[in-house]
């Protein structure tokens, strides 16, 4: 729960200097990212693929969230929230992900490879 906050809080940051609107946690955002970096660990890929042939779409639908748009950035190697979203921010794609304000929820998730590689998701939304 504390990545999560740290996380938002930074995003919302982002955000909020650009005048755009604050994003809201969104628990089944957060549960289908965190799983989406534990297949990356599992694999230890950085893919918007998961397993079979999903993608953030299908697994937040699995999670129970009914959107009308996502967005996904995903990245590995940095150690905390501070610098994966500093380096998100430094990508042009990433950044309009972060900043794009049709999006209203945000989850999270960072799972550590067997070989201590932090794995990131960021899935951004729009519906409920």
């Amino acid at each position: 729960m504390r990545l999560w906050s740290e996380c938002v809080t930074a995003a919302n940051a982002a955000r909020r200097s650009e005048g755009a609107a604050p994003l809201r946690l969104d628990v089944r955002i957060a549960m289908a990212a965190t799983g989406h970096s534990s297949y990356q660990a599992q694999t230890q890929t950085m893919s918007h693929t998961g397993y079979g042939v999903s993608n953030a779409g299908n697994r937040l639908t699995l999670a129970g969230y009914t959107w009308s748009r996502w967005g996904e950035n995903i990245a590995a190697g940095q150690p905390n929230c501070e610098s994966v979203l500093s380096a998100w921010l430094a990508s042009k794609p990433h950044r309009e992900n972060i900043l794009n304000p049709a999006f209203r929820h945000i989850g999270i998730g960072m799972v550590l490879s067997s070989t201590g590689v932090p794995y990131w998701t960021m899935d951004l939304a729009a519906g409920g």
